[in-house]
C-alpha cells in the first residue's frame, strides 16, 4: 500500500525466482474445490461451491472434459 521497495521486490521476483519447467506431455493436473456452505447449514441455506486452480502439468483444450 506504502509502496517502499516496489523495486526490489520485483528485482527479486525477475531475477531469483526459478521459471517453473512445462510439460505439455502429461495430462493435465489442476482443480481444487471449495465449499461455501457453512457446516450444519440448512438446506433453504445452501449456496453450492466454487472450483479454481492452476494447471500445473499438461495443457488444456476447447475439447477438453472436465469433471
Amino acid at each position: 500500500q506504502l509502496e517502499y521497495n516496489i523495486d526490489a521486490i520485483n528485482e527479486i521476483i525477475a531475477k531469483r525466482l526459478p521459471i517453473p519447467v512445462h510439460d505439455f506431455a502429461f495430462d493435465p493436473g489442476f482443480i481444487r474445490s471449495f465449499d461455501v456452505n457453512k457446516p450444519s447449514a440448512e438446506v433453504h441455506e445452501l449456496r453450492g461451491g466454487v472450483a479454481s486452480g492452476s494447471i500445473l502439468t499438461g495443457q488444456g483444450n476447447k475439447s477438453s472434459f472436465v469433471r
